[in-house]
């Protein structure tokens, strides 16, 4: 990054049982613009690689990295500038560079999560204008990308994602917002397949309107999925959902701005 002002952390996710992925951004006294950066950090010793040049991520932010196939995958978002390409990318930790892998659309602000399903890789996306948002898959044995739901909307602010699969591999699950589209505007939608998508809860019923900001969902180890919905005012409603897929209310929430996490204590 050269000399730089760090603007923050933008994520940290798991890569091994010792390793954390690390995004950060800042703003760079070199060529005087924001880049970003995956940072792996070693619990155990303490080291920090930064993984690829930061030059590929030009006014990006890194909010979700996913390991696949021996990768770290990213689906990078605008970070305050608009009408640049961005792609989907992957690396191995080593590589001198970030691969290209497929360019999002013109419209794309970017990504919004990616999980593996059934041996294939799925990302949300979001807009940046009055356009429809997407859940892509990229087939494993084609390396191929796809587009698999879109939302119905005319409107800005449209989104998919994001994205979670159940504790047996069976289900994925998708937050979607369709800002004006056909009922249910804000709803989860799951599939057992990644084609045939169904509303699996209703938010936009089940809560009332407005609460059309997801937070990051959480697979607790008895197969729960807790998941947070909440308005521009930061009010709103924790959800949970069984293994058996049955969805219930499990606490209110005020100025909620961070994702549901837990933390394991290791002796």
């Amino acid at each position: 990054m050269g000399t730089s002002l760090a603007h923050g952390i933008s994520c940290i996710v798991p890569y091994s049982a010792t390793e954390l992925m690390i995004g950060v951004f800042g703003y760079s006294s070199v060529d005087s613009k924001t880049h970003a950066s995956l940072l792996l950090y070693d619990t155990v010793t303490g080291a920090l690689e930064q993984l690829g040049p930061a030059t590929d991520l030009l006014h990006q932010a890194i909010y979700a990295p996913y390991v696949y196939q021996g990768r770290i995958w990213i689906g990078p978002a605008y970070n305050n500038v608009t009408g640049q390409t961005i792609s989907i990318k992957w690396l191995r930790p080593g590589d001198p560079s970030w691969t290209t892998d497929a360019n999002f659309k013109a419209i794309d602000i970017g990504g919004t999560t990616m999980v593996e399903f059934l041996g294939h890789l799925y990302m949300g996306t979001h807009s940046s204008v009055a356009a429809v948002a997407d859940i892509r898959k990229r087939t494993s044995g084609t390396a191929a990308w796809s587009t698999v739901k879109s939302t119905d909307g005319a409107g800005a602010g449209q989104s998919v994602g994001p994205l979670i699969v159940t504790q047996d591999g069976l289900t994925i699950l998708s937050f979607y917002n369709s800002a004006n589209g056909g009922a249910p505007i804000v709803r989860v939608l799951s599939s057992t397949d990644g084609t045939t998508w169904i509303t699996d809860l209703n938010v936009s019923t089940d809560l009332g309107a407005g609460h059309d900001i997801s937070g990051i969902p959480f697979l607790d180890s008895d197969g729960s999925i807790y998941w947070s919905f909440r308005k521009s005012d930061n009010t709103g409603f924790i959800k949970k959902r069984t293994s058996a897929g049955v969805w219930s209310t499990v606490d209110t929430i005020a100025a909620l701005r961070g994702p549901i996490m837990a933390l394991k204590v290791v002796a």
